[in-house]
Formats: C-alpha cells, sequence, structure tokens
C-alpha cells in the first residue's frame, strides 16, 4: 500500500515538474508578456541563434522591449508591434569602441574608472500620426473606501481603461483638489519610451542625463529629466510622445 502510495506521489511531483518547465519555457526566463508573431519573427531574423530573456511592453506604445542572448552576447532591441526594430542596445567592452569614441570617453572621464559602456543604434522612431477626426476621451478620478482608481471613458460611453484599485494618497485621498497628486519613480534612460530618450538625448548633447523621473499627472505620464549642459542644469518635462511640455534653468525654478 504504500509503495503504491509513493508511486503516486511520485507520479504526481512528475506532472508538476513537466507543467512547471513548459510554463518557463514559453516564459522566457521571467517574460511577463507574449511577443506578437511579428516581434518574434524580427528577432529571429535578427538574431537566428538568439535565446530570449526578459520581456516587456511600454503601457503607452505597442513596443516590446526583448533582451536576447547569442554567442554570448546580450543585446535589448526595442521592436513596434508590426515587427519594426526601433532601436539596439548592446553592451561592448573599450577595446571595440571606435578609435575618436574611446578617446573622447577616455578623456571625458580624466581617470574615472569606466565601469560598463553600452551602444545604443537608432533605427526608427514613432511619430505622431494626425487622426482622420479628433477622437474626445473623459478621465475620472474614482474613490471608495479610502482607495481610488482612474476610469477612462470613450465619448460614447464605452470605458476605454480602468486602474486597479489602490489605497488613496494625499489630503484629500485623490479627490478634486488634490492636483499635485503624483505617482514618481525614479527611472533610467533604457526605461524611457524611444522618442522620450531620443528628446532627452537631443537636448542634452554634449551634456549630461542627471537623473530621470517617471510621473503620472492628470492620467497622464510625463517625464521630467535634470540635464547639466556646459556647466548649467536644466530640467526638462517630456510627454509620453517625445514632445517638450516645458524646459527652465534650475535658477528660473521657483
Amino acid at each position: 500500500m504504500n509503495v503504491r502510495i509513493w508511486k503516486w506521489i511520485g507520479l504526481v511531483a512528475l506532472v508538476v515538474s513537466m507543467v512547471c518547465v513548459i510554463s518557463y519555457a514559453d516564459k522566457g526566463e521571467g517574460k511577463s508578456v507574449t511577443l506578437p508573431d511579428a516581434v518574434r519573427n524580427a528577432i529571429q531574423k535578427a538574431y537566428p541563434q538568439a535565446v530570449i530573456g526578459n520581456t516587456s511592453k511600454e503601457k503607452e506604445f505597442e513596443v516590446f522591449e526583448v533582451i536576447v542572448k547569442q554567442d554570448g552576447q546580450e543585446s535589448e532591441p526595442s521592436i513596434a508591434a508590426d515587427g519594426t526594430i526601433l532601436s539596439m542596445e548592446t553592451i561592448v567592452v573599450k577595446e571595440k569602441l571606435p578609435d575618436v569614441v574611446a578617446k573622447a570617453l577616455s578623456k571625458a572621464a580624466e581617470g574615472a574608472e569606466i565601469k560598463e559602456i553600452e551602444q545604443s543604434i537608432t533605427y526608427a522612431v514613432i511619430k505622431p500620426i494626425k487622426l482622420s477626426a479628433p477622437e474626445t476621451a473623459y478621465e475620472a478620478m474614482l474613490t471608495k473606501d479610502g482607495n481610488a482608481c482612474e476610469i477612462k471613458l470613450a465619448a460614447n460611453g464605452t470605458v476605454l481603461e480602468k486602474s486597479a484599485w489602490r489605497k488613496a494618497e494625499g489630503k484629500n485621498g485623490g479627490k478634486e483638489g488634490d492636483d499635485e497628486e503624483k505617482d514618481e519613480q525614479k527611472v533610467s534612460i533604457d526605461q524611457v519610451p524611444p522618442a522620450v530618450k531620443a528628446t532627452i538625448m537631443n537636448e542634452a548633447g554634449k551634456g549630461t542625463v542627471k537623473e530621470i523621473e517617471q510621473e503620472s499627472k492628470d492620467g497622464k505620464t510625463i517625464y521630467g529629466a535634470d540635464i547639466i549642459v556646459d556647466g548649467k542644469k536644466f530640467e526638462i518635462k517630456v510627454a509620453a510622445d517625445g514632445k517638450i511640455i516645458d524646459k527652465q534653468a534650475e535658477d528660473e525654478k521657483d
């Protein structure tokens, strides 16, 4: 009797293990989103022998960020839903840099240790497309029992988006009058949408990007970046589509 029980336990354990392996293989080492066929085909074409690692999807755009490994090299392409590769980021060693870049980097480092070098190649950018007719939508903040959620509706009453309920913050618990309520978090230049990254890097030019914060205000995502150009500090605010909302020097801020 005991032998039969142990056999059943062993069989159950084997089945569970197989399910876990299949699930893990499908998830691609922690993958959180399912890649469209066009995106997978683009990866296979660019990296025939690649192993797909973690993947993520930009909320504002149909852009997928994927970590791929091939021949011991790790790269992170950003790919549109139709399979268009927007950009490619790869960790490189100093010895493989173009001479002019290596010399400029050594000069700029001023003796500091160079820990990591990332090569970024941009193939395409997302640009605004004018609609044939304007689309009207309404966003509202709901509060109940100390919790809050956001809802977005089309002009015909269709619910377009509704966030999960979360604990309300601020004196008014997210109610009207709490205009300064924001969800802020620090992000790296590689975590912002390609259009935002392009705008920030363009504004920084030969300067330095010190810090980037992602914040949610009035239901929209905004990116604030502190940059230093020619020894002067600026703060720029960029919309998710890459459009500059505000730019001011540090001493002009209130």
